[in-house]
């Protein structure tokens, strides 16, 4: 993390930690509705003994649903990794020691992982807060 922030820094740090918070929320409600689909789904058709032989009409539209569904998750969470790359370009992110929080957010910059996406919001919020206190005053 860089060693000094301005406050100009700091103002455009906290706009990326709200627009992490609202990428996160997107995410989960595109997550629920596409786990929601894919159970009623896969439980129509497991019924239908995994074919679309002699499925309804609306077996086809649920699939197609579930198929925007998962597409719409993927690209909420293509979003939400992609402000957390910003955000870690933003404070700095590797520059000097960083602790394991940061160490934390570097590993799902690079790599993708992440445990918990509420975790990373948390994650975030630390390391903003971190920056302020690195203003120059």
């Amino acid at each position: 993390m860089k060693a000094q922030f301005t406050f100009e820094e700091c103002g455009k740090i906290f706009q990326a930690v709200a627009r992490i918070e609202a990428k996160y929320e997107t995410l989960e409600k595109a997550r629920k509705e596409h786990n929601d689909l894919s159970l009623e789904f896969d439980t129509i058709f497991a019924e239908l003994n995994y074919s679309f032989s002699g499925a309804s009409a609306y077996v086809h539209e649920l699939f197609e649903r579930k198929c925007k569904a998962m597409d719409a998750e993927e690209k909420a969470q293509k979003a939400a990794r992609k402000a957390v790359k910003d955000f870690g370009r933003m404070i700095g992110l590797g520059m000097n020691y960083d602790d394991l929080v940061a160490d934390e957010v570097k590993r799902y910059i690079n790599k993708g992982y992440i445990f918990n996406e509420r975790r990373m919001v948390k994650d975030v919020k630390y390391l903003a807060k971190e920056a302020a206190k690195r203003i120059e005053y």
